[in-house]
């Protein structure tokens, strides 16, 4: 292997301080860290300038969206968003994705379109990655429903974002199926209403994957279940359906065990209230038309929306069919 990782100059000076010329498989061993720029054997971790290994950052958690307002937290070697996905520090490095070849869901995320967070711009536009509902998570098949995959927003389910890695083709609306319903089996929901927006932007998704933003208009899908199913097509290329949920409860507040509006989360948003001098995020629990502030008109939301036994959203576990 050794002659196949010779330096294509001569002789032997410092490897820090005279510009070399390797091999691409030199190149490739300093990336992974086998080979310091010397040749000589060290650990798995990424390179500077071919100035000698070092660890490599990475973004993980539902927030991370690779486009330099990620919400996720710093670990090492890697890059994950929601719904899994990898590149390592190697192709961190290198600055485009070496291992992860096959494509791949590796981001599913609900924003606030229509809001305060992306301008209050109902258009599909990167100001709605400032919107996305860091807190929030999709639901996939055989797993209980929390409130961390119900959305609480005003205008119900408007806006979300999927990330595919390296697709096989171009992607359009086709390769997309979505239903809603309120029950654990799936199967018998009815066709969602179509989407008003599709867009397509590449390399703008985690890690510098494709990135899908599809909008409703306001109020069209709401205070139901959503499931989003990325069919396995030529221009996908996924070998099975990517399929994951999403809720919408308006006037839901965090902190009970069902998904139910009462009476109390009308108090829990007069006991939490947010103004000009402490403006809500974006992931505020109370704040339910994401204006920033969290006040009367809150609690009317939460009061003209409240549901009982027999039409509040159910914390559902969707069947795998």
């Amino acid at each position: 292997m050794l002659g196949d990782l010779k330096k294509l100059n001569s002789g032997s000076p410092s490897p820090l301080s005279t510009p070399l010329i390797y091999s691409p498989l030199v190149i490739v061993s300093l990336a992974l860290g086998v080979l310091d720029a010397s040749g000589a054997t060290t650990h798995t971790g990424g390179f500077a300038a071919l100035g000698g290994p070092q660890s490599s950052p990475s973004y993980s958690g539902a927030g991370y969206h690779g486009t330099g307002h990620g919400h996720g937290t710093h670990s090492s070697d890697s890059y994950s968003g929601a719904g899994g996905g990898e590149t390592s520090s190697l192709s961190q490095a290198l600055g485009f994705n070496v291992f992860q070849t096959e494509p791949s869901v590796v981001g599913r995320f609900l924003f606030y379109n229509d809001s305060k967070f992306d301008n209050n711009n109902a258009d599909a536009t990167t100001d709605d990655d400032d919107a996305i509902a860091p807190a929030k998570s999709a639901l996939t098949r055989g797993n209980k429903a929390a409130f961390e995959n119900i959305s609480s927003y005003h205008h119900g389910i408007n806006g979300l974002f999927v990330d595919i890695q390296n697709p096989a083709g171009d992607l359009t609306i086709n390769d997309f199926s979505f239903r809603v319903g309120n029950n654990d089996s799936p199967a018998g929901w009815e066709d969602a209403a179509s989407p008003s927006q599709f867009v397509i932007r590449t390399g703008e998704g985690t890690a510098g994957s494709t990135r899908v933003a599809i909008t409703w208009g306001n109020g069209t899908i709401a205070k139901t279940w959503l499931e989003v199913t990325v069919k396995a097509t030529e221009a996908t290329g996924l070998e099975i359906e990517d399929i994951f949920y999403f809720g919408n409860a308006i006037g839901k507040t965090p902190g009970d065990s069902d998904a139910a509006v009462d009476a109390q989360d009308e108090l829990q948003i007069r006991n939490n209230p947010r103004g000009f001098f402490n403006p809500a995020p974006v992931d505020f629990g109370y704040d339910l038309d994401r204006d920033g502030f969290v006040n009367a008109t809150d609690q009317l939301i939460s009061r003209s929306n409240v549901t009982g036994f027999f039409d509040q959203l159910l914390l559902i576990t969707p069947t795998v069919e």
